[in-house]
C-alpha cells in the first residue's frame, strides 16, 4: 500500500528546475532520462511511521499528477519532485550519452523507425484482463510504434499488445542504436530461421557476419521455382566456396506444410538459411520489404532492411532470377573494387 504524505510536506509541493537543466515538464516528456534510483533532500517521516533518509536508495515507480512514485522495499509512496534528487540524478543519467544522444527527444525516438529494437523487455511483470502476463526482462518482439504505445508481439497468443515504453527498456535500447545502429530485420532472421542443411538455429552473427541477406521466396509446389532454385543455389555454393561471406542466402518459404518445407530442402540440398512455413507469421519486418511478391522471387537488402538489388527485372521466372543473380555478382564486384580503394585496404 502507498503510504500517506503527512500535510506538513503536502504543501511543499512545487515543480522546480535542475541547475543543470532537466526540469520536471522536461523529465515528463522524456521518460528515457529517468534514473532507475533516486533520494530525498531531507529526511522524509509519514503519519504510518515509515522514515525516509537522505541516505535511502530508492526505486523509482514513475509519474502521477502529484509528484514521482517511489519504493523502499515493500513501502511505495508518493513525493513531490522538490524534495528529491530526481532531477539531478536524471541529469547525471542523461551526462553518460553523447550530445547527439542528449539531444534526441522521446518523442523523436518513437518516431525513428531505424532506431527501433527488435525484442523489448519489460521492466515489471504486466498482466493483461485476459490473463496474458508478460514477464520482466524476457524478450518479446516490437511489432510498431503506434500512438497508443509499443504493439508487442506474444507468441503463445499469437497476437499484439500495447505497453508502455517507459515499462519496457526501449528507450534504452533505442539510444544505444545512435551509436551502434541495430538491424531488426537481421534480428528477425536469426530468431525465425534454421540452418537449412542441420535445421540448427540460425548462426547469424552481428558484428562479423554478412553485411547483405538475399532474400528467396520460393516453394516446391511452384513450377518456376523448380526451374530456378538449382541456379540460386549452385550460386550461393559457389559464392561460399570462394570465401565470400559478405551476403548470406535466406529461402523464405512459401511451402503448404511443414512436411513440404523439410522434404524441399532436403530435395533440393539447400545449405543457406532458412525461414520455415510455420514461422512465416512472425517475420513481421521481412513481410512489409516485398509484401505479395510471386515466386519464386529474389533480393539483396543490407542490415537496415533497404533493398540492394531489386528483383523487379523483366522477363520470364528463370531469365529473372537469372539476371537478379548477375546484377548481385556486379554489386559484390563494385564492393570489392571500392573496398581496394579505402584507406588501409591492401
Amino acid at each position: 500500500m502507498r503510504a500517506v504524505l503527512s500535510f506538513l510536506f503536502v504543501l511543499a509541493i512545487s515543480i522546480q528546475p535542475s541547475p543543470a537543466g532537466l526540469d520536471e515538464k522536461t523529465l515528463r516528456e522524456n521518460p528515457q532520462w529517468m534514473p532507475a534510483q533516486t533520494s530525498v533532500t531531507k529526511t522524509v517521516e509519514f503519519q504510518s511511521g515509515l522514515k525516509i533518509t537522505p541516505q535511502d536508495r530508492l526505486e523509482i515507480g514513475g509519474f502521477e499528477p502529484e509528484g514521482v512514485v517511489l519504493r523502499k522495499g515493500t513501502n511505495e509512496f508518493l513525493l513531490p519532485v522538490a524534495q528529491t534528487k530526481l532531477l539531478a540524478d536524471a541529469d547525471a543519467y542523461r551526462s553518460k550519452y553523447t550530445p547527439e544522444q542528449q539531444k534526441l527527444t522521446a518523442r523523436e525516438l518513437l518516431a525513428r523507425q531505424e532506431l527501433w529494437p527488435y525484442f523489448v523487455k519489460p521492466k515489471e511483470a504486466l498482466r493483461f484482463s485476459d490473463r496474458t502476463a508478460f514477464e520482466a526482462g524476457k524478450s518479446y518482439p516490437l511489432w510498431s510504434v503506434e500512438k497508443d504505445g509499443l504493439h508487442v508481439y506474444f507468441e503463445r497468443k499469437g497476437q499484439t499488445y500495447s505497453l508502455e515504453p517507459a515499462a519496457t527498456d526501449f528507450f534504452e535500447s533505442a539510444l544505444a542504436a545512435v551509436v551502434r545502429p541495430p538491424s531488426r530485420l537481421f534480428d528477425e532472421v536469426r530468431a525465425n530461421a534454421i540452418r537449412a542443411d542441420s535445421g540448427k538455429p540460425a548462426d547469424l552473427a552481428d558484428e562479423a557476419g554478412p553485411k547483405y541477406l538475399a532474400i528467396y521466396h520460393a516453394a516446391a509446389w511452384c513450377p518456376y521455382c523448380e526451374q530456378c532454385t538449382p541456379d540460386v543455389t549452385k550460386w550461393y555454393d559457389e559464392l561460399r566456396a570462394s570465401g565470400d561471406k559478405s551476403i548470406e542466402l535466406v529461402l523464405l518459404s512459401a511451402d503448404k506444410s511443414p512436411a513440404e518445407f523439410q522434404k524441399h530442402l532436403k530435395d533440393k540440398q539447400m545449405k543457406c538459411l532458412a525461414v520455415p512455413i510455420e514461422r512465416n507469421n512472425h517475420t513481421f519486418v521481412l513481410s512489409k520489404l516485398f509484401p505479395n511478391r510471386p515466386t519464386p522471387w529474389l533480393y539483396v537488402v543490407d542490415r537496415q532492411g533497404k533493398t540492394i538489388v531489386d528483383g523487379d527485372v523483366e522477363g520470364q521466372p528463370k531469365e529473372r532470377t537469372l539476371a537478379v543473380l548477375a546484377k548481385i555478382d556486379e554489386f559484390r564486384k563494385r564492393e570489392a573494387e571500392q573496398a581496394q580503394k579505402e584507406p588501409g585496404a591492401k
